[in-house]
């Protein structure tokens, strides 16, 4: 059974069973608040990119893609496509 004991109580009582069989605490997901830690997120992802499913590797990079994508979308938005202004044709 897992070490719960930096875990809240109510945070073990409200999981689902198949949760608390994969979590991991050696995980150290961290927000990204700058480049320095999207691009240390991006290293991470790099070694656990192609994780096997259902394990903490593959939990892992669920997150970190789901950070990064977060941080992007604030920090580099990309705004909708201007038809005129990207249209090529001759």
């Amino acid at each position: 059974m897992a070490d719960h004991s930096s875990r809240h109580p109510s945070d073990v009582a409200n999981m689902p069973a198949e949760a608390e069989s994969t979590w991991s605490p050696s995980m150290n997901i961290q927000p990204i608040r700058s480049t320095k830690g999207l691009h240390a997120a991006f290293q991470r992802l790099e070694l656990v990119f192609q994780a096997d499913d259902g394990t903490p590797e593959a939990d892992e990079m669920e997150i970190l893609v789901t950070l990064i994508e977060a941080y992007e979308k604030e920090h580099f938005p990309i705004g909708p496509a201007d038809p005129v202004k990207n249209n090529h044709a001759c």
